[in-house]
């Protein structure tokens, strides 16, 4: 081989095992820790519990506003201790009138709800850090309008705050219906990852779903954060608190999405990836420990995969005129693209579950090279969109 084919194969061979790593044998490490005894159990019960503030960011979410109030309202929660703010960032729908409408409903009337109105439209981040900066009480959940939460959440929640140490404490992020199988497999995946991570230190980030921090934990975020339910409870992490992933604290999402909505989501996450490697690069010391190889392993080399792949394909192609072995390697990347992108017209007339997670994998690394791009271009602008499709959920009445 020459010069040039041995430094092709040496950018097939790194990126390779970046990929192999990245893909199996992290996960399998983490999906081992994960099974292991001795995960993080709640204390016993507290005689006397802290005072919560629910925080429930809003915009244009009129059909799950209601159903919101009423799973809040039915928590094991002493209602002297907790107070709920929904926060509606210039809603251009009737999200303020409906929540307001449940609010005064029988079963909803002992809790202490307050709707706040925002006439513009700032965007989350702007709305949280206003919210925030204002709660008074020992804790703060965040958590989405369309959101469920378990009828024990926050008396679990509670009882992990005995410890002076800890300053998040997240859940399990379910879907009531996923969009795909592909989605469906992904997130059983992520519950896997996310108990491996917490075993090594801490989860990395929470879902948006539903967390709960020590208000003392939390600093407000810089104007233009895209992931604040990454960077708020990291904040903590970098400060010296524990973060606590419990999977008994359940947070039920009830929206879907179709695939295109799917895939501007994934973008804007994946552009939130990027900023925060770059902005919390000092969890990447070893002082952190296994939160440090967490963060190296999953968030900072997932922002790299799409161009590891492209290399790892382009190499492979390069070096197929003159090795069989690439010629084979490039022949079964060029074959799992191709199923990865006809995925759905193949389905309409099968159903083929690895297919589907193929397609799933793929795209989602085409939303990581779209979303990395925009951010380092400084197209992501960090404001919230709807990215439902508003499927129709039937909310108890």
């Amino acid at each position: 081989m020459t010069a040039v084919e041995w430094m092709f194969a040496g950018a097939v061979g790194f990126s390779g095992l970046a990929i192999v790593y990245h893909h199996a044998l992290f996960p399998l490490y983490l999906k081992a820790r994960a099974r292991r005894p001795g995960q993080e159990e709640p204390g016993a019960e507290v005689t006397e519990l802290p005072s919560m503030t629910v925080v429930v960011p809003a915009y244009n979410e009129e059909t799950m506003i209601a159903g919101k109030v009423r799973n809040l309202s039915s928590l094991i929660y002493p209602a002297n201790k907790l107070s709920v703010v929904i926060a509606c960032d210039g809603c251009r729908d009737e999200t303020a009138v409906r929540a307001r409408l449940a609010a005064s409903e029988p079963e909803c009337r002992h809790l202490s709800i307050r709707v706040i109105e925002y006439a513009e439209n700032r965007g989350k981040v702007a709305v949280l850090n206003e919210v925030l900066g204002a709660v008074k009480t020992d804790l703060v959940c965040l958590t989405d309008a369309s959101a469920w939460l378990s009828v024990d959440a926050f008396s679990r929640t509670a009882r992990h705050f005995r410890a002076p140490d800890i300053g998040v404490v997240a859940g399990t992020y379910l879907l009531y219906r996923a969009g795909s199988a592909g989605e469906a497999t992904y997130w059983r995946y992520q519950r896997l990852v996310k108990q491996g991570e917490a075993s090594l230190g801490a989860p990395l980030g929470v879902h948006g779903a539903c967390y709960v921090m020590r208000t003392s934990a939390v600093r407000l975020l810089p104007g233009d954060t895209i992931n604040d339910d990454f960077i708020l409870p990291m904040q903590a992490v970098a400060d010296g608190y524990r973060s606590v992933y419990d999977p008994t604290i359940l947070a039920l999402e009830m929206e879907t999405s179709d695939i295109g909505m799917d895939f501007k989501r994934r973008c804007r996450i994946a552009a939130g990836n990027t900023q925060q490697v770059l902005r919390m690069a000092s969890l990447l010391h070893p002082r952190h420990g296994g939160v440090a190889l967490a963060f190296a392993s999953g968030k900072a080399l997932r922002i790299t995969m799409p161009y590891m792949m492209a290399t790892c394909l382009m190499g492979c192609a390069a070096l197929a005129p003159v090795s069989p072995l690439f010629l084979l390697l490039v022949s079964l990347q060029g074959l799992g693209y191709t199923l990865a992108v006809a995925r759905p017209t193949i389905l309409k007339s099968v159903r083929f579950r690895l297919l589907d997670v193929l397609h799933y994998i793929v795209t989602g690394h085409a939303a990581n090279l779209v979303g990395s791009v925009r951010y380092l271009a400084g197209l992501e602008k960090g404001r919230w969109t709807k990215i439902s499709s508003h499927t129709k959920i039937e909310v108890p009445q």
